[in-house]
């Protein structure tokens, strides 16, 4: 596989969960998380995160999801939405699961709707770059991974 088609399906992975991830981060999402965390006492608003350390964790999931999918060339729309959500799963529940260890407060109601949010998107990015890289495929760009 080329580098311009591996930056191609890093890019569409990217492209596709960086802004939903921030939109619900920073828009709906930052009154509820903000709300929920209001009593943890290391919480900083979401508005005020950093978003290019957010973006280097997406740019690492979607690595991630590019890497699973160039090694398993073929795979279906299905397949892609399984890999997507199975990586916002690992990711999400990761952070989650150690935040309700080591944070004190940490609500649980935040921990099940973010890892939710997280297989959903990553669910849906995980798809849309399964139909791209077969696209790639039948073009002949990925045969030479």
């Amino acid at each position: 596989m080329r580098a311009r088609e591996l930056a191609l399906l890093w890019l569409a992975a990217f492209v596709l969960i960086f802004p939903l991830n921030g939109l619900v981060h920073v828009g709906p999402g930052a009154a509820l998380f903000d709300r929920a965390l209001g009593s943890v006492a290391s919480a900083a608003p979401m508005r005020e995160g950093n978003p290019a350390l957010a973006a280097l964790i997406d740019v690492i999931i979607a690595g991630a999801m590019v890497l699973f999918f160039v090694r398993g060339r073929g795979r279906s729309g299905a397949d892609g939405a399984l890999t997507g959500a199975v990586l916002g799963l690992v990711a999400s529940g990761t952070w989650n699961l150690a935040n309700l260890i080591v944070v004190r407060g940490w609500p649980m109601s935040v921990a099940v709707g973010d890892v939710a949010w997280h297989v959903a998107l990553g669910a849906a990015a995980g798809l849309v770059l399964a139909r791209l890289a077969a696209r790639l495929e039948r073009r002949g760009a990925l045969a030479a991974a």
